[in-house]
């Protein structure tokens, strides 16, 4: 999400103070990888994933992300 919350882009978002949302990317759950967890056993998050990381699938695979958007190509033949 890019949010205008008069903030630096690297600080947490200030839910109260957001002005404006100007983009949002939708990721399937496929696209994130559990990457650092919660690692204080005094924590109540404990052993909860605290950091994913992103990376779309298909485009991990060399795949059209969304291979339904694109048109299909056309084979052209010699008569």
């Amino acid at each position: 999400m890019v949010a205008d919350d008069g903030r630096d882009p690297w600080e947490p978002l200030d839910r109260d103070n957001v002005k404006n949302v100007e983009t949002l990317t939708v990721f399937d759950k496929r696209d994130l990888t559990p990457w650092r967890w919660y690692a204080d056993m005094m924590a109540p998050k404990f052993g909860d994933v605290a950091i994913y990381l992103c990376q779309p699938v298909a485009v991990y695979v060399g795949a059209p992300y969304d291979i339904f958007s694109s048109p299909p190509k056309r084979i052209m033949r010699d008569s």
